[in-house]
């Protein structure tokens, strides 16, 4: 069953309007690539969030889009999410694809952890927090779960690092420079 057709039928099934014309550009039928996303009603944090990846999210294969897909709307088919807006449905099986830059959407099958993250994002997509958890728990464990927040930090780490060693490289070659100077100011004195 085509993507596109299962993610209507998820939005109107869950609000009662159908999806939109956006959302079946997103996700279209097999053999054609999928529209830019346009601009939805959300905070500028994440407009720009969104923004800064919708790149790198183009690039990612439509198989993964589409098996993260049907991932989300199994999941928000789920009776706790009926009576949520189109808009809000929408979000949440939008947002969630910038992730498939950094982690297989296989991984949200076999991997415990990245099927935790999936769950946590989409309820945090949607402004939701596990039932019987604060917010600031949900927001701290969605933290240690993040795979970007985690390859940034790692990307950042390499950066700080690699600066770390042509540093220390630049002080070595500078150490042995006044060195020499030393050693040829001497040499010099002597005789």
């Amino acid at each position: 069953v085509a993507t596109h057709a299962i993610l209507h039928d998820l939005v109107l099934v869950q609000s009662g309007v159908p999806g939109s014309p956006e959302l079946r550009a997103a996700f279209p039928p097999a053999g054609q690539a999928p529209a830019p996303a346009k601009a939805r009603k959300r905070s500028k944090a994440k407009a720009s969030a969104a923004d800064a990846t919708q790149v790198a999210t183009a690039q990612v294969a439509p198989g993964q889009r589409n098996l993260l897909a049907h991932l989300l709307a199994w999941l928000l088919m789920d009776d706790a999410f009926r009576g949520l807006s189109a808009d809000q449905l929408e979000y949440a099986l939008q947002a969630p694809m910038d992730v498939l830059t950094v982690v297989a959407a296989r991984q949200f099958v076999t991997d415990s952890d990245r099927r935790e993250e999936l769950v946590r994002l989409t309820l945090h997509n949607l402004e939701l927090a596990p039932a019987d958890e604060a917010s600031a728990d949900a927001e701290d464990r969605l933290s240690a779960l993040d795979s970007m927040r985690r390859v940034r930090l790692l990307q950042e780490a390499r950066a700080a690092e690699d600066a770390r060693r042509k540093r220390e490289a630049e002080l070595a070659a500078e150490l042995a420079r006044k060195r020499a100077e030393e050693q040829a100011a001497r040499y010099d004195r002597e005789y």
